[in-house]
């Protein structure tokens, strides 16, 4: 009833209908549309869980890995000789006392292509990168790259999942519905340093005018609050 009303003809030449008509088809539409719902809501459920089942047994269900490992023709995850440094920098700038904001202000004066970039002469994949920002490094990309615990070796299937079939985007899953396969892959962070990296940033370091992080950031508390106390000399 909506396309009369808003005075919009429709016609489905497969299905047989036009909203034009006053045909007897047109009186089977909704029932029509009934059954096309749940075929796609039952083709859904078939797809999530041939992906269940290969996500479960181990085997990634991505075909990108994250930035520093590419994968091979068996999906085995491989260290990215050029990327891989790269994490590697971030993960000692991060120990060093460095946020991530900084970081990224780091990597972009050193011109390194950002994972986008690299994605994009590798592939032509145009689906993150940014023509004239080649090298700029954002914030966000460096925090995704010190909470990723897949540097670590381990393989973490599941880590968003979309609410229904019918919403495009997808909501991060808590730790407990992810499925973690230990010693998955070969390492590029160990898990010492990626566990001390996750502890550092719990602890929210924050630099001083100077750009300078201070001897007792992140240490001292307030007595009264219990809020971190900053240097603001």
């Amino acid at each position: 009833m909506l396309f009369p009303q808003k005075g919009v003809r429709f016609i489905a030449v497969n299905d047989n209908v036009d909203s034009a008509s006053e045909g007897m088809d047109n009186d089977f539409t909704p029932l029509r549309n009934l059954f096309n719902e749940w075929l796609v809501r039952d083709t859904s459920k078939k797809i999530k869980a041939v992906k269940k089942s290969k996500g479960m047994s181990g085997k990634p269900v991505t075909s990108k890995p994250v930035y520093g490992y590419v994968m091979d023709e068996d999906e085995n995850f491989i260290i990215d000789e050029e990327a891989a440094p790269v994490v590697q920098q971030i993960y000692q700038l991060c120990l060093a006392g460095n946020g991530p904001t900084k970081i990224a202000r780091m990597l972009t004066e050193q011109q390194i292509p950002t994972p986008g970039t690299l994605e994009y002469q590798r592939t032509g994949s145009t689906r993150r990168y940014h023509p004239g920002y080649e090298c700029k490094w954002a914030t966000n990309t460096v925090v995704h790259i010190l909470e990723n615990r897949e540097y670590t070796g381990c393989l973490v299937n599941f880590k968003t999942e979309k609410p229904s079939y019918k919403v495009k985007h997808s909501i991060e899953n808590p730790v407990e519905k992810q499925a973690i396969f230990e010693n998955h892959h070969e390492p590029i962070i160990d898990k010492e340093t990626w566990e001390r990296v996750q502890e550092l940033r719990k602890q929210r370091k924050r630099p001083n005018r100077y750009d300078e992080v201070g001897l007792f950031s992140g240490i001292l508390f307030c007595a009264d609050c219990g809020h971190v106390l900053y240097d603001g000399i």
